[in-house]
C-alpha cells in the first residue's frame, strides 16, 4: 500500500510540474517571450515569460490549444500532450507574420487571421532596436501612421484621413480620450513612456463597437509592463536599466524598471526621465524652414534679433519624467487582480508653430508655449475565468485618470501674458466578458461606463509688474457621460472561415455651464446640455484556406459624439477667427468597407494589401455663425470673424495599404510598407476641399539582419509631396508652416530619410545600441507639421539586464 501511494504521489507532482513549462527556439535554444497559448472554448489564454515559462494550470485537460509567436510556426496541441514534452517546447522559426496575435479586434486575445479587422502590431523587440526618443516617434518609425509635429514635445497620429478626436487612444484597455480632445493636432500621445511599453497595437479603421465614440479612423492601443510571477519556491527580481542620448537635440533618456515576484504576488516599479535640448534641423533641403530670428526683450521690449545658428530650431527644448507602479495577485486557478499607476509630466514646453508666425513682417507672438502637461492613471483590473453559465473569463476595469494642460500665450510688443489651465476627471468602468457557445462560436460582450469632470480657468498677467486679473476660461464647467452596453459574436468553420458581428448601444450628454465666462463675452444663454445616442455595427467574413492565405471583407460604422472641445470652447482657430459655443451639436456617423489580403505568394515572400472607403455624415465643421446677431467679435484684443463647430459637413476617404515582406533567410528579410490616402471633405455649401488630415503617400522601406548576438536596420521613411492646389484651404492659410512653390504658393515637399540602427549583445546581460539617423541630412518637415525633422542624428544606447 506505501508503494502505491508512493508512486501516486510522483504521478501526482509529475502532473502538477507539467503545468509550467518553459519554450525555446529550435535553432538557438534561446527562451521565447510573449508565446500565446489559447483556448477557445471554453476560452483560456496565457503568454511565456521573459524567461520563456508559462504556467498552463487554468487550462482544461479536454481541448485544443493553439501555440502562437510572431515568426515562429504555429501548433495545434492539448494539456495531455504538452504533458509529454517534460516542461519543454521547442518552435520552428519560419519568419511568417501570418501567425500574428492581437487583442484590439475583440479586446481579448484571438489569432490574426480569426478576425476580419485589420491590425499591426509594433513589436517590441524592434521597438528597442530603433529606439524611438517617445511613443510619437514609435508609431511613425513603423510606417503605417503618419506624425504631425507642430512642436518637439508633440506628435499626432493621422490614420486613414483621421487624426485627433477621431482616433482613440487606449492604454491597457481604458480609454486615454478625454472631453476635451480637440479636432486639431493632439499631443497626448507623449504622455506613454515607450521604455515601459510590453506591447503596441493599431487598429485600422472603425471600433466603435467595441471601444465607443472617437474610434473612427483607428485605434491605437498601448499594453504597459506586466508584473512576472515565480515559478519556483525562489523569489523572482529582474533589473533593467536603459540609456540612450541622440545627437541633434542632446536628447538624453535613462530608463529603470525592477520586477519582484513569487508564485502569487507580483509587482513591477518602472522610472524615466527624458531631457531634450532644442532640435535641429538638417542641412540639405528648402531654406523657407530656417530659423533665421527669435524674439527677445531688450530694454523692456520686445525685439527681433537674428539667430547665430538658423538649423537650431530654438525654443523646443523641454523635459519629461515617467512613472509606473503594478501590483498583481494571482490565485494560479482562477483570478488575477491588479492595480496599476501611470504618471507622466512634461516642464513647458514651446509650440514652436506659433513662433514662427508672422505678419507683415513682424513675429505674431512673443510667447506661445503649452504649460506642464500631467497625466496620472490609477487602474484596478480583475480577470476572473472560471467558466460559469455566463461567461468563461471576464475582466473588470475600474479607472481614474487626472489629466492637467494649459496655455500660456503673449503677442508680440505686449505686456500682458494669458494663461489658461485645463483639469479632467476621467472616471470609468469597463466590463468584458467572453463566453464560448459550443459548435455555435463565440460571443465577446460588455458594458462600458465614463464621466469626464472638466474645469478650466484663466488669467492675465503683467510680466513688467506681476500684477494678475482674471480672463475668459477657454471651456465653460462640464460634465461629458458616456454609457454602453456592446456584444460581438464570432463563428469560424472548419478552420477556414471565420463570419463575426457586432453592435453597440451607445448613450451620451454634455452639461455645461458658462457663468464664468459671462463676464468677458455676451453669450445669449449661461447653460448647455445635450443628449443623444448612437447605434453602431459591423460584420465582416474572413477566409483562411491554409496557413498561406487569409482574406477578408468587413463594413464597419461608428461615431463621435459632441465634447466640450466641441461645444464650450471659446478661441482662436487662427489669426482673425473666433469659435464660440453651438450647443446644438450632434454626434458624427461614418461608415466603412474594406478589404484585406494576406498571402504568401512564394517561399519566404508574404504580401498584405488593404483597400478601404470611409464615408461620413453629420462631420463636425468649423464654419462661420452669429453671436446675438453679430458677425464679429472682439477677441484678446482683436476683432474676429464669429465661426462655430456645426454638424453642416460630409467626408469621405479612400485609400489603400500595402506591406511586403521578403525573408532572403531566416536572419536577413526586405520589409516595405506604403500608406496612399485621398479625403473630399464637403461644407455646409456644399463645396468639396481636401481633407485636412489626409496625409500625402507615406512609407518604409528596409532591411532587418538577425542573428543571436548581432541585429541589424536598415530603412528609409518616405513621403509624398502634396501641392499648392491639393492642399486644404486650412492649410494653405498657414504659409509659415509649408515651403513655396515657383509660384509663391505654399506647398508640402517630398522627403525622405536614410537610417541605420544597430544592436549588439556584448553580454548576456548587457546590450549595445547605435544608430545614424538621416545620415544624409535632409531637410524636411512633415506634412501639417511646423517642426522640422532631425537633421543628422547619432544615437547611442546601453541597456544592461539582471
Amino acid at each position: 500500500m506505501r508503494t502505491i501511494f508512493g508512486w501516486l504521489g510522483i504521478l501526482l507532482f509529475w502532473a502538477a510540474e507539467a503545468q509550467e513549462l518553459r519554450v525555446r527556439a529550435s535553432d538557438s535554444g534561446k527562451p521565447l517571450e510573449g508565446v500565446l497559448f489559447l483556448m477557445e472554448q471554453p476560452f483560456q489564454a496565457v503568454s511565456t515569460d521573459a524567461d520563456g515559462w508559462a504556467d498552463l494550470s487554468a487550462f482544461p485537460e479536454e481541448g485544443q490549444i493553439q501555440i502562437r509567436l510572431l515568426g515562429y510556426a504555429s501548433q495545434w496541441t492539448s494539456v495531455a500532450e504538452l504533458r509529454r514534452t517534460e516542461g519543454a517546447l521547442f518552435l520552428t522559426p519560419n519568419g511568417s507574420q501570418l501567425s500574428q496575435v492581437t487583442v484590439s479586434a475583440s479586446r481579448w486575445v484571438q489569432a490574426r487571421n480569426e478576425s476580419p479587422f485589420k491590425v499591426r502590431g509594433i513589436p517590441q523587440k524592434k521597438v528597442a532596436l530603433e529606439a524611438p526618443q517617445n511613443t510619437a516617434d514609435l508609431l511613425g518609425q513603423s510606417g503605417e501612421v503618419f506624425i504631425q509635429k507642430s512642436q518637439q514635445g508633440g506628435g499626432s497620429p493621422m490614420i486613414r484621413g483621421f487624426a485627433a478626436n477621431r482616433l482613440l487612444l487606449s492604454v491597457d484597455g481604458v480609454r486615454m480620450n478625454t472631453a476635451i480632445f480637440r479636432s486639431g493636432n493632439l499631443q497626448n500621445v507623449l504622455s506613454i513612456d515607450p521604455f515601459s511599453l510590453e506591447s503596441t497595437e493599431v487598429l485600422f479603421g472603425p471600433g466603435s463597437v467595441m471601444y465607443g465614440s472617437d474610434a473612427i479612423g483607428g485605434v491605437l492601443n498601448f499594453y504597459t509592463l506586466k508584473p512576472s510571477f515565480s515559478h519556483t519556491d525562489s523569489l523572482l527580481a529582474k533589473v533593467r536599466v536603459e540609456s540612450r542620448f541622440s545627437t541633434a537635440n542632446q536628447a538624453l533618456s535613462n530608463h529603470l524598471d525592477l520586477r519582484l515576484g513569487n508564485k502569487h504576488w507580483a509587482l513591477v516599479l518602472g522610472a524615466t526621465q527624458n531631457r531634450y535640448g532644442d532640435l535641429r534641423m538638417g542641412s540639405r533641403g528648402p531654406e523657407d524652414y530656417l530659423r533665421t530670428y527669435y524674439v527677445g526683450r531688450i530694454g523692456g521690449r520686445d525685439s527681433v534679433l537674428s539667430s547665430a545658428d538658423p538649423l537650431l530650431q530654438s525654443p523646443s527644448a523641454f523635459v519629461q519624467e515617467h512613472f509606473l507602479f503594478k501590483a498583481s495577485y494571482n490565485d494560479r486557478k482562477k483570478l488575477q487582480i491588479t492595480y496599476s499607476l501611470k504618471y507622466s509630466q512634461t516642464t513647458a514646453y514651446d509650440r514652436y508653430d506659433r513662433l514662427i508666425q508672422q505678419t507683415n513682417g513682424q513675429p505674431d507672438q512673443a510667447e506661445w508655449r503649452y504649460a506642464p502637461q500631467l497625466w496620472s492613471s490609477h487602474l484596478l483590473h480583475l480577470r476572473y475565468t472560471k467558466k460559469n453559465q455566463l461567461f468563461d473569463a471576464a475582466d473588470l476595469r475600474l479607472a481614474y485618470q487626472l489629466f492637467e494642460e494649459g496655455r500660456i500665450s503673449r503677442r508680440f510688443g505686449e505686456d500682458v501674458r494669458l494663461i489658461r489651465l485645463e483639469s479632467v476627471e476621467a472616471f470609468s468602468v469597463n466590463a468584458d466578458l467572453i463566453r464560448s457557445l459550443g459548435g455555435w462560436g463565440q460571443l465577446f460582450y460588455g458594458a462600458e461606463w465614463v464621466r469626464n469632470d472638466v474645469s478650466s480657468a484663466g488669467r492675465s498677467e503683467n510680466i513688467n509688474s506681476g500684477v494678475q486679473t482674471p480672463a475668459a476660461s477657454r471651456y465653460p464647467t462640464s460634465q461629458w457621460y458616456s454609457a454602453a452596453v456592446f456584444a460581438s459574436w464570432q463563428k469560424t468553420w472548419k478552420e477556414q472561415w471565420t463570419l463575426q458581428g457586432g453592435t453597440r448601444w451607445n448613450v451620451f450628454g454634455l452639461r455645461s455651464d458658462f457663468s464664468n465666462n459671462l463676464a468677458f463675452y455676451p453669450l445669449p444663454f449661461d447653460q448647455a446640455r445635450t443628449d443623444d445616442r448612437s447605434l453602431t455595427g459591423n460584420v465582416g467574413v474572413e477566409w483562411h484556406p491554409d496557413e498561406d492565405w487569409d482574406m477578408s471583407l468587413h463594413l464597419s460604422s461608428a461615431f463621435r459624439s459632441p465634447n466640450v472641445d466641441d461645444m464650450g470652447k471659446i478661441f482662436d482657430s487662427e489669426p482673425g477667427r473666433v469659435v464660440v459655443p453651438n450647443p446644438d451639436l450632434q454626434a458624427e456617423k461614418a461608415n466603412m468597407l474594406e478589404w484585406d489580403f494576406s498571402r504568401k505568394i512564394a517561399k519566404g515572400v508574404e504580401l498584405d494589401v488593404a483597400l478601404y472607403t470611409t464615408w461620413m455624415r453629420d462631420a463636425m465643421l468649423r464654419q462661420a455663425f452669429s453671436l446675438q446677431g453679430a458677425d464679429s467679435v472682439l477677441y484678446d484684443g482683436v476683432l474676429s470673424e464669429v465661426q462655430a463647430v456645426q454638424n453642416t459637413g460630409s467626408l469621405r476617404v479612400w485609400g489603400f495599404e500595402f506591406r511586403l515582406d521578403v525573408a532572403f533567410s531566416q536572419k536577413l528579410h526586405w520589409i516595405s510598407s506604403w500608406s496612399q490616402q485621398q479625403g473630399i471633405e464637403t461644407d455646409g455649401q456644399k463645396q468639396e476641399v481636401p481633407l485636412r488630415h489626409a496625409a500625402p503617400a507615406f512609407g518604409r522601406s528596409g532591411l532587418y539582419y538577425e542573428t543571436d548576438r548581432f541585429r541589424l536596420s536598415l530603412y528609409s521613411l518616405f513621403s509624398a509631396q502634396m501641392s499648392a492646389e491639393d492642399l486644404p484651404p486650412s492649410e494653405q492659410a498657414k504659409p509659415h508652416l509649408y515651403a513655396l512653390d515657383a509660384n509663391g504658393a505654399p506647398y508640402s515637399p517630398a522627403w525622405y530619410t536614410l537610417n541605420i540602427k544597430a544592436e549588439l549583445r556584448l553580454l548576456e546581460q548587457l546590450h549595445l545600441r547605435l544608430g545614424l539617423e538621416n545620415f544624409t541630412d535632409q531637410r524636411y518637415r512633415p506634412y501639417s507639421s511646423g517642426l522640422a525633422g532631425a537633421g543628422v542624428n547619432g544615437v547611442f544606447g546601453l541597456s544592461w539586464k539582471l
